[in-house]
């Protein structure tokens, strides 16, 4: 009874950040520039325009699936306390191996060091929008930390992202102030495991 744009958002305000957080890619029929940006902002993560052929499925499902019965390496990633939820999945590091072209770990270094070159800029960036009451330009900085963090495997920072940016666009700014106290602790601890992974990746 409901499109993909609606289920989509109800997914997303799912209270568990796995469930949340799943890939969901749209299948359409429409190539045009405006479907693709709507697909996005309906919290999508990837865009497949019909007719598409076996080749295109494959590539865009390789992005954020693992092979089927794939373990990912327990010493790739550090231990977290008990009870606690990891700040990287460890199955996006395996599957970042996979669509490696040479079978590494070099894509996944190279979005490693990406994401941890623009973190303290991002939140620097993200205090100021706060500092100056500008919803529209918190909700610009969420929804793209919110992409940076699931492409690292940083899913609970995400589902915190993702939280900002609902209530940054309902310019309920009170609300916006204690989410991005959440954001900001998890993008530290996501930051020293992102750390604590290259060094073992190295």
């Amino acid at each position: 009874v409901m499109d993909g744009f609606e289920a989509t958002a109800r997914i997303r305000q799912m209270p568990q950040p796995q469930k949340a957080s799943m890939p969901i890619i749209a299948l359409t029929a429409n190539a045009l520039a405006d479907d693709q940006a709507r697909c996005h902002q309906a919290g999508m993560n990837a865009y497949l325009a019909k007719p598409f052929d076996l080749d295109s499925l494959r590539e865009v499902l390789s992005q954020w699936l693992s092979e089927p019965g794939s373990t990912p390496d327990p010493s790739s990633t550090p231990a977290q306390s008990e009870g606690e939820s990891p700040a990287i999945d460890r199955e996006v590091i395996d599957s970042l191996r996979q669509i490696d072209e040479t079978g590494s770990l070099a894509l996944a270094r190279e979005l490693f060091a990406c994401f941890l070159a623009s973190a303290e800029q991002t939140e620097r960036q993200l205090l100021q929008a706060l500092d100056e009451r500008n919803a529209s330009l918190l909700a610009q900085l969420a929804h793209s930390l919110k992409s940076s963090a699931a492409n690292v495997g940083a899913q609970t920072l995400s589902a915190h992202c993702r939280d900002l940016e609902r209530v940054a666009r309902e310019d309920r700014l009170d609300e916006a102030v204690t989410l991005h106290a959440r954001v900001e602790d998890e993008q530290k601890r996501v930051v020293l495991d992102l750390r604590n992974l290259l060094l073992e990746m190295a």
